[in-house]
């Protein structure tokens, strides 16, 4: 590493670049399917109405698969973003947690991760920058799979006067979550973090400023 730590800065820059410019590139074509998948709507309804209910069927699962496409691509960007400068902006943790489990495929390969929102949080929304909190709650999802004693394993999230907490579960050892590395995630995110609890009851608390 260089003085100021230069390489790491220099290389954070790269990453960002280079997720900025693919992505542009992968939106293209997800443009293109969205558009052409209107213009075979049009002529279908036009020219063969008698397809037309088959070919919606089809038509609807692309859309729905570009859409999340599209929001994975979301995260990597935020995450490819992530840096100091980044500006707050207002994001739902329920929907970044359950896009995240799903786009890691932590909702079918054991330990399952469930997102359980509690007291009306499944809407709540935080202000935090995006690259900062997708890197907090990956390894909030980190956590709680290694802290898993079955096929399931249960991330909470709920309002508490005005702010939005997010609690997973710790392994046992202490290396699954020394504080000092909670802290700064969650400092980063704009939030807090706390450790609680003892042995298989061991948990991190996350405190996010609600929007």
């Amino acid at each position: 590493m260089s003085e100021a730590g230069g390489v790491d800065a220099a290389g954070g820059e790269l990453v960002s670049e280079l997720v900025d410019r693919m992505a542009h590139q992968m939106r293209n074509p997800m443009q293109a399917i969205s558009v052409n998948l209107e213009v075979v709507r049009t002529r279908v309804r036009r020219e063969a109405p008698g397809l037309w209910d088959e070919l919606e069927r089809f038509a609807a699962a692309a859309e729905e698969n570009v859409r999340l496409l599209s929001r994975r691509l979301d995260l990597l960007l935020a995450a490819g973003r992530r840096g100091p400068d980044e500006e707050p902006s207002t994001m739902g943790p329920v929907r970044l947690l359950t896009d995240l489990v799903a786009a890691l495929r932590f909702d079918r390969d054991s330990p399952v991760v469930n997102v359980e929102p509690e007291g009306g949080a499944a809407d709540a929304g935080v202000r935090s920058p995006p690259g900062a909190l997708v890197a907090l709650l990956f390894r909030l999802l980190a956590a709680a799979r290694s802290a898993a004693s079955g096929d399931e394993v249960a991330i909470r999230v709920r309002r508490e006067e005005g702010d939005v907490v997010v609690e997973a579960p710790l392994p046992p050892s202490p290396d699954g979550g020394a504080a000092p590395g909670w802290l700064a995630l969650a400092g980063e995110a704009g939030g807090r973090a706390s450790l609680e609890g003892e042995g298989g009851a061991r948990l991190v608390r996350v405190v996010l400023p609600g929007a």
